[in-house]
């Protein structure tokens, strides 16, 4: 029976995202129209169209996240092909001089970088075709598993049935039934009650078309709940909204329930005692304890080993080891501040990080990790303080790390900390601090900060100063490590004992085997 209310449901899910794409509008406005055609009750509609219209504005959202993303890297890529034009510019003007190989190489980034942009610009506008449509365009039962029946083989399928059967189930696989607190048991379509056993029992009200003359409800009797069972029953008793999710998976159907729970009573004290800051990042969380003073008292790294994991494994990661802090916090009585920043802000952060760190974080919605945090220290009465993320890494970096011997991360969970109790991170004076690129400890010239004109140095000129900083010494390290590849002494460029060079086409009536008229003298 369960599988004939979820597949009811998904068909009925489809034919409303088909009528608000025909007519345009929210998923609400066609309840009457809708209700009366496939009779179903006006509060079976409404969980449906809650659902429907959360995963049509879920996308939504994330098409406009698409478009700043691809907007900000189509930047990139126009910045970099503008230099890369310059440098064929200079060797056109007889400025510079480079080796074949080295001018083959520039054509090829040329043409790449230019594919590249053309791929952006299709994909930009894709995203704001979808966003302008009635509806933002959405697969049910993934993209991903629909691209596997056109190469059945490779994706595990015997015939196109086999994999037909999963297509459907990944369509048909759950049913939402939207509570409300002024109905019995917190739910019409779906009431919550207990037994003479003491037991849970679920009485679900089935559509018409599912029930064929075999009763209007189906009862689900001797349910327990392993986790807030109780909190579940205070619930019911209480008269709440009860939403209930019936979702199908590969060890068969999950019953999950939601409704409003009541803060725990505060157990910690103001955080001018002392805070505990934490520092996400894609495979740990970096903790630092202070106190009244300010003070760094103790860090500490939770590793999170989110490679190859699934998304409910990485959840799990996540759970376990916020609860930790959670612990933590309640036994020092003190608050926990975090970073208020959302995912996109946090991904800007990836280009300093390894590939496999960029992977961990892509995969795992920073918005999840804000939501487990939230939850927790709502559950266990432990005040959350949200501070301004502002150059926390940067401040960690240049005043906390190297004197304190910190990690960059564990400094910056100091500085949130520090930020949560009201105080604030004065610029460092002129001189030099130790700063570690790509593993290498190097001194870092502060910027002279001029009082005397009335503008001294902010923090974001430091940052800026720093990025500047990084991409000279990167750039130092990769001419180091091509010198001695090729086997020439340090400080003297590669190019400098090849005879062959490109200049630019003498008129002598010869056309280049190469674009434009640039020759490669060791192919004339």
């Amino acid at each position: 029976m369960l599988d004939r209310l979820t597949g009811h449901y998904g068909v009925l899910r489809r034919k409303l995202y088909a009528i608000v794409a025909a007519k345009g509008g929210k998923a609400k406005e066609h309840k009457t129209a809708f209700c009366a055609a496939h009779g179903i009750t006006a509060r079976y509609f409404n969980g449906l169209a809650n659902d429907l219209q959360g995963s049509m504005d879920s996308v939504r959202e994330l098409l406009k996240d698409g478009i700043k993303d691809k907007t900000a890297e189509l930047k990139k890529i126009k910045r970099r092909l503008a230099d890369r034009e310059k440098k064929f510019a200079e060797l056109e003007a007889k400025k510079i001089a480079v080796t074949g190989k080295v001018y083959h190489r520039w054509v090829v980034q040329r043409r790449n970088l230019q594919a590249k942009l053309t791929r952006l610009e299709a994909r930009i506008a894709e995203f704001r075709r979808r966003l302008k449509s009635n509806v933002p365009g959405i697969c049910f039962g993934s993209r991903k598993l629909f691209r596997k029946q056109f190469n059945l083989a490779a994706n595990g399928y015997n015939s196109h049935a086999e994999w037909q059967r999963d297509w459907r189930r990944a369509r048909d696989h759950q049913c939402f039934f939207l509570g409300s607190g002024d109905e019995t048991g917190g739910n019409q379509s779906c009431t919550l009650s207990v037994g003479d056993d003491g037991l849970l029992a679920l009485r679900i009200r089935l559509p018409d078309a599912v029930s064929q003359g075999a009763g209007k409800y189906l009862v689900l009797g001797g349910l327990t709940f392993p986790c807030d069972e109780p909190a579940l029953r205070r619930a019911l008793r209480e008269g709440k909204a009860l939403s209930w999710l019936i979702h199908r998976d590969s060890k068969g159907y999950r019953l999950m329930v939601s409704f409003a729970r009541p803060a725990a009573p505060l157990s910690t004290l103001n955080a001018k005692f002392g805070a505990i800051g934490i520092d996400f990042n894609a495979d740990h969380l970096a903790v630092t304890e202070t106190d009244a003073g300010g003070n760094m008292t103790k860090s500490w790294r939770v590793d999170l080993s989110f490679e190859d994991k699934s998304a409910g494994q990485r959840a799990a990661l996540l759970s376990d080891a916020l609860e930790g802090v959670v612990e933590y916090a309640l036994m020092s009585c003190k608050p926990i501040a975090a970073e208020d920043l959302d995912f996109a802000g946090k991904k800007k952060d990836m280009s300093t990080m390894s590939p496999a760190q960029a992977r961990a974080l892509s995969g795992l919605a920073y918005a999840k990790y804000q939501q487990l945090l939230a939850s927790k220290c709502h559950r266990r009465g432990v005040e959350l303080i949200k501070v301004n993320a502002a150059y926390t890494s940067l401040a960690g970096q240049i005043k906390y790390a190297k004197a304190r011997g910190l990690s960059v991360h564990k400094a910056a969970a100091g500085v949130i900390a520090r930020r949560s109790q009201g105080f604030s991170e004065r610029l460092p004076r002129s001189g030099s601090v130790p700063v570690s690129i790509r593993g290498v400890t190097t001194l870092f010239p502060l910027p002279a900060r001029n009082r005397e004109e009335g503008c001294g140095t902010s923090w974001k000129d430091l940052h800026v100063a720093l990025g500047e900083f990084r991409r000279e010494v990167i750039a130092a390290q990769r001419k180091v490590s091509v010198a001695r590849k090729v086997g020439t002494p340090r400080g003297k460029p590669s190019w400098a004992s090849s005879r062959s060079t490109v200049s630019p086409a003498r008129d002598n009536g010869s056309r280049s085997p190469h674009a434009g008229d640039q020759i490669c003298s060791s192919c004339s």
